[in-house]
């Protein structure tokens, strides 16, 4: 095994730009083809022998329905208005109306005026209704599971809601359209440019790293990259945090009108300062301290580079004279 995989490396050694070419044109291809085969992935997730996974196991076992409903798609349309939703019953019923248009919904006819509902059942007024009539709740379901919600029922249900937010009545939502992630673009290739980055910087300490001199320098500035934002972080916290309990515009005099309050705030202001002091000092030193030992390790790779740099001078030979010839 050990032969061939020596003369793999000597072969990708020897024909490094082929290699690269050929892995670029094997990612190209892949790539290609799960864009274009689009293939459906597995959601189903299971943890065996947890407690969790038994539970999950047992109701769908015995309460298969409700199992099935926790996890469709469900969606709140909450509506209020200062002057009672009453005023704007012609609206909600249009509203109503378009939303029973929007992807996937099931049950239409159970998608209700809240108002409405509740004079002709007032038993369950309280479950639609709130706040003596300003507040109602209209509910949403789908035929499809909630990770399988798209971008475009979001902007859907977000379209609809802003036709309808004019006259004084406000419609919010909440549930599975509005927790649909935008597909990464532009910031998830960014992240990929940074990490390509980073794994290049990494992998030219590592060949840095193979001196003695390169592991000092590159270990010292490893740490002060890490120790210089948490020294800067953390001053810049503490004081501000002191800066603010004393500067006049938040100072804890404007909250109080009587001088005994004054009094007592100014006795007790030493608290919350102590409260900081203590739980940021620590962290200062500790960061100032992982400095230092970035800046030593950083002088210490020039005293190993001008150790290893000095060599010693050849001694000149002396010269050796050459034999007499015997006569």
């Amino acid at each position: 095994m050990a032969t061939y995989l020596y003369r793999l490396g000597k072969f990708a050694f020897r024909h490094k730009y082929l290699v690269v070419a050929a892995w670029i044109i094997v990612i190209a291809v892949v790539g290609g083809a799960i864009s274009a085969t689009n293939p459906t992935f597995s959601k189903e997730f299971n943890l065996p022998g947890t407690d969790s996974q038994r539970a999950t196991e047992l109701m769908n076992e015995n309460f298969a329905a409700a199992a099935e409903q926790q996890t469709q798609a469900s969606t709140s349309i909450l509506i209020a208005a200062d002057d009672g939703l009453a005023a704007h019953s012609d609206q909600i019923d249009q509203l109503i109306a378009q939303a029973k248009t929007l992807p996937d919904i099931v049950d239409p006819e159970k998608i209700v005026n809240p108002v409405t509902l509740a004079e002709a059942n007032p038993a369950v007024a309280s479950a639609v209704l709130g706040d003596n009539g300003k507040v109602g709740l209209i509910q949403l379901n789908q035929s499809i599971r909630i990770e399988d919600q798209t971008q475009a029922n979001k902007t859907a249900f977000l379209d609809l809601m802003a036709k309808f937010r004019t006259g004084g009545l406000q419609v919010e939502g909440t549930g599975s359209m509005m927790q649909v992630q935008a597909a990464g673009g532009l910031s998830e290739m960014l992240g990929f440019a940074v990490a390509f980055i980073v794994m290049i910087v990494a992998f030219g300490a590592l060949i840095a790293a193979s001196s003695p001199a390169g592991f000092c320098r590159w270990s010292g500035t490893s740490i002060l990259v890490g120790g210089i934002p948490a020294l800067l972080l953390s001053l810049a916290t503490k004081y501000l945090s002191l800066w603010a309990i004393q500067a006049a515009p938040f100072s804890w005099h404007d909250r109080w009108a009587s001088d005994l309050g004054d009094l007592v705030l100014d006795k007790l202001r030493w608290i919350p300062e102590r409260i900081i002091d203590q739980l940021f000092s620590p962290v200062i030193w500790v960061a100032l301290f992982v400095c230092l030992v970035g800046v030593v390790f950083i002088a210490l790779s020039f005293s190993v580079r001008d150790k290893a740099g000095k060599t010693q001078k050849p001694v000149p030979s002396s010269p050796v004279a050459a034999p007499k010839a015997q006569a």
